[in-house]
């Protein structure tokens, strides 16, 4: 199976609506009950709360790398840019923002509207 193992990420899609998704990768958080543990320590304001590290690795190791395989070139934003969990993405025509959460890690994506 080798260290990254060998089957390609699953997002699970958690709302879905005009021009906005919202997205989970917790499923490739690697050690889960660590997770949990630190998710309990903020039950009472974020019960899903990730640790910052888990976030970075969502983000940079599953999320980026899976929209830059399927075509999506980064614009702006980004480690480098400014707000490392923010990224404008174009994808054919269209523009979209990619955001990370501060606190349960889910990431939205928006069509980003086009000025008139």
């Amino acid at each position: 199976m080798g260290i990254f193992g060998s089957k390609e990420p699953r997002m699970q899609i958690i709302k879905q609506g005009a021009g906005k998704r919202i997205l989970s990768l917790h499923e490739f958080i690697e050690d889960k009950e660590a997770a949990k543990q630190y998710a309990k320590e903020f039950s009472n304001v974020a019960p899903n709360r990730l640790e910052f590290m888990d976030r970075v690795s969502l983000w940079e190791g599953v999320y980026l790398p899976m929209r830059e395989k399927e075509g999506w070139v980064c614009i702006k934003g980004g480690r480098n840019g400014g707000d490392r969990f923010k990224v404008e993405w174009r994808v054919g025509e269209d523009m979209i923002v990619s955001e990370q959460d501060d606190w349960d890690g889910t990431i939205s994506e928006r069509l980003k509207k086009k000025k008139a």
